[in-house]
């Protein structure tokens, strides 16, 4: 798991390499299956900070674009999207496979029937 951090016209201080791995450390919960994830800080002239995710988790992309006059908020609102996107994949996946199994159920009881007859 590849994670990128990329500032643009604004310092990358120690603090916030951390806030931004340790956010990033959380996201590993909702999925094992991120690949890589870049992001992006850049500052505008009039002090409007941009944070951009880019992630892969299995075979989608998840882009997600937030932005703040304070960085730290902005870092937070970013992740919070990024963990209900996981979520949402996650949920996605879930009922997938259950109707999977349920399917294979009902046709296994459909033979065991016909074979009883």
């Amino acid at each position: 798991m590849e994670l990128k951090i990329t500032a643009r016209n604004t310092k990358l201080s120690e603090a916030i390499k951390e806030k931004v791995q340790h956010k990033f450390n959380k996201l590993k919960r909702y999925s094992s299956h991120i690949t890589s994830c870049e992001i992006v800080l850049s500052e505008d002239k009039q002090e409007t900070y941009f944070t951009d995710l880019n992630m892969k988790v299995e075979h989608q992309a998840i882009i997600i674009k937030e932005h703040d006059k304070n960085l730290y908020k902005s870092l937070d609102n970013l992740f919070k999207k990024a963990e209900r996107q996981l979520k949402r994949i996650k949920g996605k996946q879930q009922t997938f496979t259950h109707e999977k199994v349920l399917d294979h159920l009902e046709e296994v009881a459909e033979e065991d029937l016909q074979d009883a007859i």
